[in-house]
């Protein structure tokens, strides 16, 4: 850095309040206050505290400073160059033969960081984690606002200060036109007064239009524009909510490249998501009662804000609920979704077949805006991968929508008709809610349920009725063969022929228990498509909950204490620069890279992959004796293909490209909503554009503002977005090499090993699903990732009260344990060429070796802390172990970290012959 300061983590009394103000514009630091956590960017997330509302409304948006007299800072700046001075005097003190000291200004930040991480009350070799993270998470309590809190929220909001002011700045003529609408977007969210005066407008205007349009809701809006069961579409809402909302509800539609032609791209259609966890739904458990009572409780606020009928709003949401609790006991879970189970191929002909109770050709063609793309033509011979048949199969059950083979207008089942002139011939009828009038039926074979029949002129021929609720008036009926069960007849003229009848019951005689009958019956059956209905509606409105104004906001908090913990808002400039940075993410990322981008660190991020790849091939060819050698030599040539991408896509510098990609869209600073719309119905329509394209080399479907890398199986690529090459994950030339090893170095590991994990390994060095493994080399991988799964199972986490899943974390536990063997590796071979096997200068007044430090510093990576509704959450939603067995499981199976601490076969941290490892 240009300009040495102590790190977040150093001693509190270093810190003065004009350090923190200082922090809203150094590159590597961060305030303590309105964290939140990583994973509320897919949850929709919560808002501003009432702390924060009363300053911004006193000081407007920046954050407010109190002044700092001239005596308190240099007091202060004495106290820091003191302590400065002190861990040099130590460090010249320790010195010996074991090693130089770096005593430069890098040096003793790194080794105030590391030390004020330490709980050296905790043996090393008890419990690392404990020990690396003690220190840190002792001050470093929870925010209010978030669920859970480490090192990597603490990195994310680093980002995110760092966007705030830029996209705070005044617009001005040097802006490109990308820039200049992502700082519109941003100050329409932050316009609170203009949200506050239009509150639920803009959203009850949208449940105005026919396909949005929710029951629970009744004549609220207006007569004219009330739910109507013979006008609800299934298919239409489904696919405008996918359209105009960007929101899967019940099935998922999207394009991505051919798990089998990873060159080309396919549509496909999957399993939505749901509102909680799949074990919220199908456990009894006690946290799982309470958070659907919360989840319920949400629902019937929001329905009565929004003008429903109290009574209305409390007995149809708890149907739409029940409906989601049956949705989820369909729901393929996470760990039987393997690649090859979820490549099923089919022409959209084909799955009308296999699937015929919903078109599916009308679905897609109408999930595709044919404005933006009207040379897009899909016919019955398009070719789809269908990711979960089973659950499709079983959704349209569960709704209940099924069509006569012999009608092919509607593909949902009627619930209404009102008037039928002449039927010749039927085959089979399932289920009919109502009929008002029917002139002729000639013949139909067999009717399974009939709820109301109101006047029927002539039937000809019915072979087999199992069950009619309520018959009104029938003219002439000239011959059935047989029924099973009729409820309530009002009147018939004529029957010339019944063969048999189990069971009748006229009305007449009890008029009044049959009415009560019949309207349960009825309102069961016609409550099918209201209930479909308020739950589809439903999932729209909640992921827009959090965009209306301050009262539904705090609605939303109600059902966040219960589900996540958290118990105050955001900030609502931190949701604002999340929500600008995921939708206009070029527009932001060139905001960020040309200002907080050095382009060194591609460089040594480059020597880093190199020395991993490295590694991974060196275990491979030395140390692998389980895979045979023609395997071995396939998993070689597919490490050398992997390719890496480092910061940002050189397209994103390119201005025409980033202005003409959002060049459609027109922000207003008075219509945040509005905007939100705008921006829903692009993101919606942009994958649609990959159709019929090649999959593009250069790229990244990533913003490079992320915290996060990935590996992509299906291009075989690794990613690491400028977001994340940050202390404490990537510390740069002028520190100690073990500290980037070991922390971002991992981390490379991690993402190479994912390309070898239990679903990685499936696709081929060109990213096609291809078994390329003999059975020999299966079967073994599969002996070695049982002892990972066994091992995983046995560690108990007490914040959730719950063990690790070992199979549903398994791929991240191979990469994790993959990864920290590849760094280590990569590290030490560097000492080897570049230093000549000489040991790097030890940091001063830590005590450790370069090795220790490795260690300690991918510990530091994982350092978080949970409450236990995140926890329980992690544990049955996450793909990952809680950070503190991600740390202790690849450590105590690493003989490179016994040796480093001294830990004995004997010690918790050294698992000795029990050791598990796959790479």
């Amino acid at each position: 850095p240009s300009s040495f300061t102590l790190p977040p983590s150093s001693p509190s009394f270093c810190r003065s309040d004009a350090a923190k103000h200082s922090l809203f514009t150094q590159a590597d630091e961060v305030p303590l206050t309105y964290l939140r956590e990583e994973r509320r960017r897919k949850s929709g997330g919560l808002w501003w505290s009432r702390m924060e509302v009363e300053m911004l409304s006193r000081r407007g948006s920046k954050p407010s400073v109190a002044p700092c007299t001239f005596t308190k800072v240099a007091l202060i700046t004495l106290v820091c160059f003191c302590l400065a001075l002190l861990v040099a005097v130590i460090a010249v003190s320790q010195k010996s033969g074991k090693g130089e000291f770096c005593l430069t200004p890098e040096c003793i930040e790194a080794a105030g960081s590391i030390l004020s991480k330490l709980d050296t009350s905790i043996n090393p070799c008890d419990d690392f984690y404990q020990y690396a993270c003690g220190g840190w998470l002792r001050e470093h309590p929870i925010p209010e606002d978030s669920s859970s809190y480490g090192i990597y929220p603490w990195l994310r909001q680093n980002v995110d200060l760092k966007l705030k002011e830029l996209l705070e700045q005044p617009t001005t003529d040097g802006d490109i036109e990308a820039v200049k609408k992502a700082k519109i977007l941003y100050r329409s969210c932050m316009n609170e007064t203009a949200i506050e005066l239009v509150d639920s407008k803009p959203l009850l205007k949208e449940l105005k239009k026919r396909e949005f349009r929710w029951p629970v809701l009744g004549d609220t809006l207006g007569s004219d524009v009330q739910w109507d069961a013979g006008k609800f579409d299934l298919l239409q809402t489904l696919a405008q909510i996918r359209t105009q909302y960007s929101k899967s509800v019940l099935l998922r539609l999207y394009i991505s490249p051919d798990d089998k032609n990873s060159q080309v791209f396919i549509i496909k259609l999957d399993q939505a998501s749901l509102a909680l966890s799949r074990d919220d739904y199908t456990s009894n458990s006690a946290e799982a009662q309470t958070n659907r009572e919360a989840l319920l409780k949400l629902m019937v606020g929001v329905a009565i804000m929004l003008g429903a009928n109290e009574q209305a709003a409390e007995s149809q949401m708890k149907a739409a609920l029940d409906f989601e609790i049956k949705l989820a006991q369909i729901v393929i879970p996470y760990e039987n979704r393997t690649s090859e189970n979820m490549y099923n191929r089919y022409s959209l002909s084909k799955l009308q077949r296999t699937i015929p109770e919903f078109n599916w050709l009308s679905f897609v063609r109408a999930a595709i805006d044919s404005k933006l793309y009207p040379d897009l033509s899909i016919l019955s011979s398009e070719q789809v991968i269908v990711r979960a048949p089973q659950y499709l199969k079983d959704l349209f059950r569960l709704v209940n929508v099924t069509e006569s083979r012999y009608v092919k207008q509607r593909q949902e089942a009627d619930t209404q008709i009102t008037e039928i002139t002449q039927i010749t011939d039927i085959t089979e009828i399932t289920e009919i809610t109502e009929i008002t009038q029917i002139t002729q039926i000639t013949e139909i074979t067999q009717i399974t349920q009939i709820t109301q029949i109101t006047d029927i002129t002539d039937i000809t021929e019915i072979t087999e009725i199992t069950e009619i609720t309520q018959i009104t008036e029938i003219t002439q009926i000239t011959e059935i063969t047989q029924i099973t069960q009729i409820t309530e007849i009002t009147q018939i003229t004529q029957i010339k022929e019944i063969t048999r009848s189990q069971r009748s019951q006229r009305s007449h005689r009890s008029q009044r228990s049959h009415r009560s009958h019949v309207h349960q019956q009825t309102n069961a059956l016609f409550s099918v498509s209201v209930t479909v209905a308020n739950y589809v509606v439903w999932r729209s409105i909640l992921s827009r909950v959090t965009t209306l104004s301050r009262r539904f906001l705090y609605k939303y908090l109600d059902f966040a204490r219960v589900t996540t913990g958290a118990t105050s808002l955001t900030p609502r400039w931190d949701k604002c620069v999340n929500y600008v940075e995921s939708t206009l993410m070029y527009a932001t990322g060139r905001l960020f890279v040309d200002q907080h981008f050095q382009e060194d660190k591609k460089h040594m991020m480059e020597e880093l992959i190199e020395g991993i790849r490295w590694a991974f091939i060196d275990m491979l060819e030395k140390e692998n004796d389980w895979m045979d050698a023609e395997t071995k030599a396939k998993a070689i040539e597919k490490a050398h293909a992997v390719l890496s991408k480092v910061g940002y896509p050189e397209f994103i510098l390119n201005n025409t490209y980033i202005n003409t990609d959002i060049q459609q869209l027109q922000f207003s600073e008075k219509d945040y909503f509005g905007n939100v719309m705008q921006t829903l119905r692009f993101i919606s329509q942009s994958d649609i554009g990959w159709l019929r394209t090649t999959v593009p080399r250069t790229e990244w479907f990533t913003s490079p503002t992320t915290v996060n890398a990935f590996y992509s199986s299906s291009t075989n690529q690794i990613r690491f977005p400028a977001g994340e090459l940050q202390k404490p994950f990537f510390w740069g030339l002028n520190y100690p090499r073990s500290l980037s090893y070991g922390a971002i170095g991992v981390i490379v590991g991690h993402e190479l090993t994912h390309a070898f994990d239990n679903n990685g390994r499936k696709y081929d060095k060109d990213g096609n699903l291809n078994q390329w493994w003999s059975n020999a080399s299966v079967t073994n991988f599969n002996d070695k990732t049982q002892c990972i799964i066994n091992q995983y199972n046995n560690y108990h986490w007490k914040e959730a009260g719950l063990n690790v899943k070992g199979k549903r974390t398994l791929a991240e536990n191979i990469a994790d344990n993959g990864g920290i063997r590849e760094a280590f590796r990569a590290y030490r071979r560097w000492v080897q060429k570049e230093r000549s096997g000489v040991e790097e200068p030890l940091l001063p007044g830590v005590g450790l070796t370069n090795n220790q430090l490795f260690f300690l510093s991918y510990a530091h990576v994982r350092c978080n802390s949970y409450r236990p509704e995140a926890g329980r959450d992690q544990i049955l939603s996450g793909a990952h172990s809680p950070p503190k067995y991600r740390v202790i499981g690849a450590m105590s199976n690493f003989e490179e970290f016994h040796k480093a601490f001294n830990c004995p076969e004997t010690s918790i941290m050294n698992r000795g012959a029990e050791s598990c490892r796959v790479w």
